[in-house]
This record gives C-alpha cells, structure tokens and sequence, in this order.
C-alpha cells in the first residue's frame, strides 16, 4: 500500500529463460537502477531496460552479441565496462555502445584447473 493509502499492482514483466539462441545463464549484473544485463553462455548479453516516461515505465529487451561461446561467469567494472570470462580469455564489452571494446587473452591453466568466477576488487 502507498503512503497515501492507494494500493498497488504488481505487474509481471516477463522472463529470461534458457534456451538454443541464448545458452544457459551464466550472470544477472544490475548496470543501473533500471537496467539488467543477462551474461550468457552462448556470449550473448540480453539487455533488460525500463524506460522512463512522463507517467510510466516500458520494459525494452535486446540481445546483444558480444563474444565467442564458452562464457563461463561475468563482472561489472567500476568504469561501468562488463567483463566476460572465458576459460581462455576476457572480453570487455561497453553496455552503452553495446560492443566489445578488448580481449586479453588469460594464460594457459593446467588441465586440472577451471575457471569459476570472476570478481572485481
């Protein structure tokens, strides 16, 4: 209930699901107060952005394609760039322009050593 007393609806806006285009999910990053990006395995990035309007909100979705499959997790950068890791490599990709602005090649891991998460410090 608002302050003022009026109730509000909660409207469904739809789902990100898994599937042959996409691959399945390997991050959620929250980019901004109103805009979700879904880092894929496939290297797609799905877009989620509500838009402002005088007196509502619309929900707009985009995929993006951004790097070769095998992503296997993802990061926000303080620059507001997202980093994709792949066993072998990083992409950075710039959510604005919607493309990948560098790949730095990740050295060789020994055979029994997998990459799992990537995190920003």
């Amino acid at each position: 209930m608002a302050k003022n007393g009026a109730m509000r609806v909660l409207t469904p806006v739809g789902e990100v699901k898994p599937s042959p285009s996409l691959g399945s999910l390997q991050a959620a990053l929250w980019l901004g107060p109103f805009t979700l990006a879904v880092v894929c395995a496939t290297g797609r990035v799905k877009l989620l952005q509500y838009l402002r309007h005088e007196d509502f909100f619309t929900l707009t979705e985009e995929t993006c394609a951004v790097t070769e499959a095998g992503v296997v997790t993802a990061a926000v950068l303080a620059t507001g760039h997202v980093a994709i890791a792949h066993s072998s490599k990083v992409a950075l990709w710039d959510p604005v322009g919607k493309r990948t602005v560098q790949e730095v090649d990740l050295p060789k891991a020994p055979k029994d050593v997998r990459l799992t998460d990537c995190i920003h410090q």
